[in-house]
């Protein structure tokens, strides 16, 4: 029977290892189960298996791995090769299970532990593995601390290629990965590069699914795109995993913003409608609508209109039918706080009437920093330090000059609004004034 068993585990470790080797990682895992059913966990010779079935399980389960090995790592009598490999392992757990500088620092000094031990008993298969992880978890570390201080000083090219680079060092570690992804994926977002932003924190939560930080940004994302609905389906998800107050907030703004969007939205529609249905009533002296001019200078029929929304034209027609309907007078738009000036026309004939104006009111304080109303201090802070950091003008320096002159514009806008925000007593006034000045 014993020589049965054991015949039996060399073909199911051999299963396990070609399993391992093709990254079939549930199946390795399956083949070290079977093994420790004939090698009981507790028993004297059992480390190798727990080593192979650790060696599966860290790919989907890394805390898991740290949390088996480290009783067997410290309560070890005697240094084999089965304990080297152990201590291996945990190294790599730990490096699978967090990216922060304190885990890399663990994880390094597992693994020269493991060094230590393979170069005393020369088994030079398990040194070789640990130095070239240990390679890695190096570069790791020096090109995250790179990003990172790039990040921080506003280099984007920069950040961007070190957390590119990181992304090529471990193709096995989902979970380095997917952290990378939603670093990279906030350099995207202040380069203002939406469409591969959305493309790398996509793909880190396909790697990741539980990391609250991925879906905040991926609302920011959403919010930049008015795919409002998404937005809040995200922060809810993130305020599930992470309930806390920063969390909270931002969830009340993306459900502000998404009312307030609406109800402009809606607005505009109404104000269309009734375009459309103006421009095909006849003027006062044409009975019938034969020729005479109706309302913003189209002939009866043509159905031509512009309505501002959000301060962006919608295209307009080609004229009235018959080669009537002339552009009309330029007529000058006010900006709102944070908006350039710029001339708008509107459809007029000869002596025709302006039409109403349809051009959206100016900015709130609160919508310049893109907050709600009951934000409180520290999130007025932070939606600060965003708009600063998007609408600075050294950011905008190599832009065209109205550009460049909008964005100035805008950072003003935005250092005022924070000044009255931050202090109660200016805000208190400021909600007082009804939300236009001071």
């Amino acid at each position: 029977d014993a020589i049965a068993a054991e015949t039996k585990a060399v073909d199911i470790s051999e299963k396990c290892r070609k399993s391992l080797r093709l990254r079939e990682w549930k199946e390795a895992l399956k083949a070290a189960d079977q093994l420790l059913e004939i090698f009981p966990i507790s028993g004297p010779c059992s480390l190798p298996w727990v080593c192979l079935k650790c060696e599966a399980l860290l790919h989907m389960d890394p805390h898991e791995v740290g949390n088996t090995l480290a009783p067997i790592c410290e309560s070890a009598v005697c240094i084999d090769s089965a304990q080297a490999d152990a201590w291996y392992l945990r190294g790599k757990a730990l490096f699978y299970a967090a990216h922060d500088a304190i885990s890399t620092t663990s994880a390094m000094g597992y693994l020269r532990r493991a060094k230590e031990m393979a170069t005393e008993l020369s088994c030079t298969d398990i040194a070789q593995r640990v130095v070239s992880l240990m390679s890695t978890v190096e570069s790791f570390s020096k090109l995250r601390d790179q990003g990172n201080n790039s990040y921080a000083s506003g280099k984007w090219t920069d950040a961007f290629d070190c957390y590119s680079k990181c992304l090529s060092l471990d193709s096995s570690n989902l979970s380095l990965k997917a952290i990378i992804l939603c670093n990279r994926a906030a350099v995207c977002i202040q380069c203002e590069r939406w469409k591969d932003a959305l493309d790398d924190i996509n793909l880190s939560i396909t790697y990741n699914a539980q990391n609250a930080k991925a879906y905040t940004r991926r609302a920011r994302i959403h919010q930049h795109n008015n795919n409002l609905d998404a937005a809040v389906k995200d922060l809810q998800t993130a305020v599930q995993m992470y309930p806390s107050s920063e969390n909270q907030e931002r969830l009340n703004q993306a459900i502000e913003q998404r009312r307030v969007f609406m109800t402009r939205k809606a607005r505009g529609e109404q104000q269309q409608q009734q375009s459309s249905s103006n421009s095909g009533r006849p003027s006062s002296g044409a009975p019938g609508g034969g020729g005479g001019a109706s309302n913003f200078g189209a002939t009866s029929g043509s159905g031509s209109f512009r309505y501002f929304f959000q301060g962006k034209q919608q295209p307009q027609g080609n004229g009235a039918a018959g080669g009537g309907g002339t552009k009309g007078p330029q007529r000058p738009f006010t900006a709102g706080p944070g908006r350039s000036n710029s001339s708008h026309s509107y459809f007029g004939g000869a002596g025709a009437a302006a039409p109403v104006s349809t051009a959206p009111r100016a900015k709130t304080y609160y919508e310049i920093l893109g907050v709600s109303r009951t934000v409180d201090e520290k999130g007025v802070i932070r939606a600060y330090r965003d708009a600063a950091l998007k609408w600075h003008p050294d950011k905008w320096a190599s832009e065209a000059p109205e550009k460049r002159t909008h964005a100035e514009a805008y950072f003003k806008e935005v250092s005022i609004a924070y000044n009255t925000l931050k202090d109660s007593d200016k805000r208190r006034l400021y909600d007082m004034s009804g939300m236009t000045s001071l």
